[in-house]
């Protein structure tokens, strides 16, 4: 995953419930994209010493969520198109995910993008809920 370290404190680590020291722990140990997805880099036990997560579910859990999003990133390579539905709505009127908003805001006429958006931006910290769950 080619994210910088401020890629993952902005776009991973507000997902997964850590105290608010672990923006600077993630900073000090330099854990970018590709360290996150290492699991020998990012492991339980360092997960555990190093960023002072004792309780043996959360190491866990911080562990897989790492290790899910280097799987995502297999199944979902880079240029991937995942939707190419089409539909109307009316800008700024939160009937669609807020990227798109914020986005179609700046486009002009006959503009093509692709839109990358924080989970925040998008479909939340609990992804996309499937009939209406």
């Amino acid at each position: 995953r080619n994210w910088n370290v401020q890629d993952v404190i902005d776009c991973w680590l507000p997902d997964q419930g850590l105290p608010s020291l672990a923006p600077e722990l993630f900073e000090a140990f330099e854990i970018d994209g590709k360290r996150l997805t290492n699991p020998k880099k990012f492991s339980v036990k360092f997960i555990k010493e190093g960023l002072g997560i004792l309780k043996d579910a959360k190491q866990t859990t911080l562990f897989e969520a790492a290790q899910d999003l280097k799987g995502s990133e297999q199944s979902h390579m880079e240029g991937t198109v995942f939707d190419k539905n089409q539909f109307s709505f009316r800008p700024g009127k939160g009937q669609v995910i807020q990227a798109f908003d914020l986005a179609i805001a700046e486009m002009k006429v006959g503009q093509t993008v692709s839109i990358v958006a924080r989970s925040d931006f998008a479909y939340g910290s609990k992804g996309l809920r499937v009939g209406g769950k």
